[in-house]
């Protein structure tokens, strides 16, 4: 069965809220970045390939695309892409380091708030 990113958000939100373990804090953040990765990655797919594609990893290479456009939006998102990515890499491999609750709720807050400005956009696009 396929799924949405939707998904992956609706889960990092039941993570953070009900979880009770440093473990569900951290898997809230990843599976949140990777929600916004999710619906992100058509739209730098579109852009111009990063100078630094096929020398970095596929994340990197999708947030170096947002990075090198000309457009001011692009390069916002790309910097808000960065910024979840250091946040979702401090979540997985940073485990000798203390992940709050709350550090997971403010970064999925502001994932969900990249994600309502996207489907805004979106619906606007469509009129």
């Amino acid at each position: 069965m396929s799924i949405e990113p939707e998904n992956l958000i609706n889960l990092a939100e039941k993570l953070v809220n009900d979880g009770t373990e440093e473990v569900d804090f951290r898997c809230a953040v990843s599976r949140a970045y990777y929600a916004i990765y999710h619906v992100y990655k058509p739209l730098a797919e579109k852009l111009p390939p990063a100078s630094t594609n096929g020398r970095t990893g596929m994340h990197q290479a999708l947030i170096d695309r947002f990075l090198e456009s000309s457009h001011n939006d692009d390069r916002s998102i790309g910097l808000k892409m960065k910024k979840f990515k250091e946040a979702r890499t401090e979540a997985d491999y940073k485990l000798f380091t203390k992940f709050s609750q709350q550090k997971a709720k403010e970064t999925i807050i502001k994932i969900e708030e990249m994600l309502k400005q996207f489907k805004k956009n979106l619906s606007e696009s469509a009129r």
